[in-house]
């Protein structure tokens, strides 16, 4: 059986995969990929055990219906991407040999299962019931990982704070640092969605997808040509601290004063150069009457930032200490082009751009 694609929508389609792979050596199906061809479609098949990605190729290949072959990614992409030649033709031979003809030909060893079988790659069938489903625009998908991404957990103190939270309300993520929450609520009932989960999710390119829920834990992605099926983390939903994150996020602050974003990221840049590793990454931040002080902590370089605008109600000096490189996460992540800071709270100070919020944890001295 055989089949010939046009190389370069072979080149794109395996590029998706790779950047949604990841490859775990305890399970060696993820370091495989599989290509099928059913219906005039070439598809090509990924996981990395517990999220599965499906790239289509519908346009530009023919071949033999019903070819099947699971193969390494590492080399069969690498030849792929190397590959100038406008078709490549695929042809699996008796042997557990897939011929690959473009600059020239070459032999592949195709993978056995434990009874010396080629291995026939293992892509989910939804057996639960559709709970709901609605269009969402891929766009928010993507801002949703800009907003939120740096303020999820790295370690494993509590694996739950690793993955994005979202309700009928918000999405919400947090560390021991700070808290973010994005006023967008999407759907009815509390999940938890992995970061390996919300990568593949930011290969979806198109205006609109489609996301469908089935029973309580399969969450299913789709676009023209693409497809998502992921397992919601709902075991440690029970372990997310959703009232104690929400509680800090709705402290209460005195004061405001709004801040031109891009000159304050510049100011923190060139204040950075002086924070030394002793200073826990900590610089100053001085609120006055009329504008924001930073300052590093053995206070000898500082800058002065007016306020665009400010709370009526300022009359004292306020000084909190801040990991600088945490502020500069936050405000990054924000696309506006003003930010507004809210302080006068002896734990945290907000940072608020839009619908989003960023807690910032303040360090004790």
């Amino acid at each position: 059986m055989k089949i010939t694609v046009s190389t370069s929508k072979l080149q794109d389609a395996i590029s998706k995969i790779l950047k949604g792979s990841n490859d775990n050596k305890l399970y060696p199906i993820t370091t495989l990929m599989s290509l099928q061809y059913y219906d005039n479609t070439l598809s090509i098949l990924s996981t990395d055990y517990s999220n599965y990605l499906k790239v289509m190729i519908k346009s530009e290949v023919s071949g033999d219906e019903g070819f099947n072959v699971s193969l390494s990614k590492d080399k069969f992409s690498k030849l792929i991407l190397k590959t100038t030649s406008e078709k490549v033709t695929l042809e699996l031979c008796d042997s557990n040999i897939l011929k690959v003809k473009g600059n020239g030909n070459y032999d592949l060893e195709l993978p056995l299962d434990e009874e010396g079988e080629l291995i026939n790659f293992p892509y989910p069938d939804i057996d639960q019931p559709l709970e709901y489903s609605f269009k969402l625009p891929a766009m928010t998908i993507r801002g949703l990982m800009i907003s939120n991404e740096s303020s999820l957990a790295t370690t494993l103190e509590n694996i739950a704070m690793t993955n994005y939270y979202l309700d009928s309300k918000q999405v919400v993520s947090t560390n021991a640092f700070v808290v973010t929450l994005n006023e967008l609520g999407l759907i009815p009932n509390p999940i938890l969605v992995s970061t390996n989960l919300m990568s593949k999710l930011d290969l979806i390119n198109d205006e609109e997808v489609t996301v469908g829920f089935y029973g309580s834990d399969i969450i299913k992605i789709t676009r023209n040509d693409m497809e998502v099926i992921g397992k919601l983390s709902q075991d440690e939903l029970e372990d997310y601290p959703i009232e104690d994150v929400l509680k800090f996020g709705s402290a209460h602050f005195d004061y405001f004063c709004k801040i031109n974003k891009n000159t304050l990221l510049n100011t923190l840049d060139r204040i950075n150069l002086f924070v030394e590793p002793y200073d826990e990454n900590g610089v100053y931040l001085s609120f006055d009457k009329n504008s924001l002080g930073v300052i590093n902590k053995n206070s000898k370089v500082s800058e002065n930032l007016p306020y665009l605008n400010k709370s009526d109600n300022i009359n004292d000096i306020t000084v909190v200490l801040v990991q600088i490189n945490r502020l500069q996460d936050i405000l990054q992540s924000l696309i506006e082009d003003e930010v507004t800071i809210y302080y006068g709270n002896s734990k945290a100070i907000k940072c608020v751009g839009g619908k989003i919020s960023h807690i910032l944890a303040l360090i004790e001295e």
